[in-house]
């Protein structure tokens, strides 16, 4: 499971290529022998890679909008940081609590991936994808 290797891999550098999380997320990927389909040729940038996700998955806007689409460790969560509605960063769901609409994520930026917490109504979280 990509989030197996995505856990094995906080604290230690990221994969090469860029952008970082684009890179790290792949690379969990192909760590794990899942397949992720998307061409390689969308892994440039996050918008493109973005864009790939959601011609080859399911993507949901607002858990609020339906329940059955509630984010689950493993699902991928995109976000615009700048706070722009452009999608410039993602990052593997790794664990969701519902009572207290809180996010954790494994994420890279450059550093050393590691966790991160949110809101579920922070307004820089743009969308989720199963890919699994």
């Amino acid at each position: 499971m990509p989030l197996n290797h995505a856990r094995k891999r906080i604290g230690r550098p990221p994969p090469p290529g860029s952008p970082p999380c684009v890179a790290f997320v792949c690379r969990c990927f192909f760590d794990s022998r899942a397949p992720l389909s998307v061409p390689p040729a969308s892994i440039l940038t996050v918008p493109s890679f973005f864009r790939a996700i959601q011609l080859s998955y399911d993507v949901w806007f607002n858990i609020s909008t339906c329940s059955a689409w509630v984010p689950r460790p493993g699902d991928l969560v995109f976000f615009a940081e700048n706070l722009d509605g452009q999608v410039d960063h993602v990052a593997f769901v790794e664990r969701i609590d519902l009572t207290h609409s809180l996010l954790w994520v494994i994420a890279a930026r450059g550093e050393a991936p590691d966790r991160e917490g949110y809101r579920l109504s922070d307004d820089r979280i743009i969308a989720f994808a199963r890919v699994l």
